[in-house]
């Protein structure tokens, strides 16, 4: 694949990700010092537990995530199995993809843990968090605010709350929830591409690109009476990033409404996503064996979020033949240090 087209296929998919699946760029972020968005004010409090009632009765969910994304002529559509074990725990597994090079994959999320499995690359990549309940991937689409209604205490943790203003969608008379990040976790991403192959070298090249840890704001359209969220919208510096809205509901249980079909739009307000939940099922028998992590025993993992270049030197050091941690070393150079060339020459030893 020529490295343009590398590049812009990992531009447009990571925009498609943020709701029907994990964002799995190399694209890592450092911290940088925190932002306070504040505390929940006392309305907005009253509107989350408010949330948080209405969805007592939700224990788990079972569907199909549908993922229609628009590209040149038409549409490509993915569908994605979906489960879900209140209040942490997520399972997608990939069903079927109208890209014929798109690879099928398992997203999985427990506790503070969350790794992606390809069926067919021996990579996997792992997390030291639930990606399902951050807001800066939201898996499982537009619908999951908060585990599906179930786990609000992880938002306020992420943010500042206040309610203003009102909206109308669908018909229904709504509130704004305004969320402002206490810590976006903006930084300047640091990667390698690889630009040319030969059956005897390999030429890399280095590029960078800020981006954040989670959306510095997110803005939701709450139907009070209801208890459903009809509308979100992410902001970066005041500018309207990415929408979803509800074009469709569906009353699960006598009080507890969900929001089935979404419309996703950029900040052109150009149709890019129609996002549905098919063969909803509410709190069907769900096997916790089933958010086990299975994966091939010779596949590496990857540390998406790196710890110090300390850290895997001296694991290195006491396990030579540990193949995940030479891999996350020099990843850790790179992201961390910037030693290029120790990276490199890390990289063409694990390629041997």
């Amino acid at each position: 694949m020529e490295p343009q087209r590398q590049l812009r296929g990992r531009d447009t998919r990571c925009q498609s990700a943020l709701w029907s699946g994990l964002v799995v760029s190399l694209l890592v972020t450092t911290a940088a010092p925190a932002q306070r968005g504040g505390a929940f004010s006392a309305q907005a409090t009253d509107l989350v537990s408010q949330l948080a009632r209405k969805h007592q009765v939700l224990k788990s969910l079972r569907c199909q995530l549908v993922t229609e994304s628009a590209v040149p002529g038409g549409w490509a559509t993915t569908r994605q199995e979906l489960h879900f074990l209140a209040p942490d725990r997520f399972k997608l597994v990939t069903l079927s993809d109208d890209d014929p090079l798109a690879e099928k994959t398992v997203s999985l999320s427990f506790g503070q843990e969350s790794y992606f499995v390809p069926e067919q690359t021996p990579l996997v990549r792992r997390w030291p968090r639930n990606l399902f309940l951050d807001w800066g991937t939201m898996a499982g689409g537009p619908a999951n605010v908060a585990g599906f209604g179930t786990d609000f205490d992880s938002l306020k943790a992420q943010y500042g709350g206040k309610v203003l203003g009102r909206d109308k969608v669908l018909d229904r008379e709504t509130v704004r929830l305004i969320l402002t990040a206490n810590d976006p976790g903006m930084a300047l991403a640091k990667d390698l591409v690889s630009t040319e192959s030969t059956k005897y070298w390999t030429q890399f090249a280095v590029f960078k690109l800020p981006t954040y840890q989670r959306p510095p704001e997110v803005r939701l359209s709450v139907d009070q009476e209801r208890g459903t969220v009809l509308r979100r919208e992410h902001y970066r510096n005041g500018r309207l990033v990415l929408s979803a809205t509800a074009t469709e509901t569906k009353e699960l249980s006598p009080g507890l409404f969900f929001p089935t079909r979404f419309e996703v739009r950029d900040a052109r307000g150009a149709l890019v996503e129609r996002v549905s939940y098919e063969g909803l099922e509410l709190n069907p028998s769900v096997d916790e064996s089933l958010f086990v992590l299975k994966h091939d025993t010779r596949a590496v993992t990857e540390d998406v979020e790196l710890e110090k270049v300390s850290a895997y030197r001296d694991r290195t050091g006491k396990a030579p033949d540990d193949v995940s941690a030479g891999y996350n070393l020099l990843l850790a150079l790179l992201r961390h240090e910037q030693d290029y060339t120790a990276a490199l020459e890390g990289l063409e030893k694990l390629a041997q």
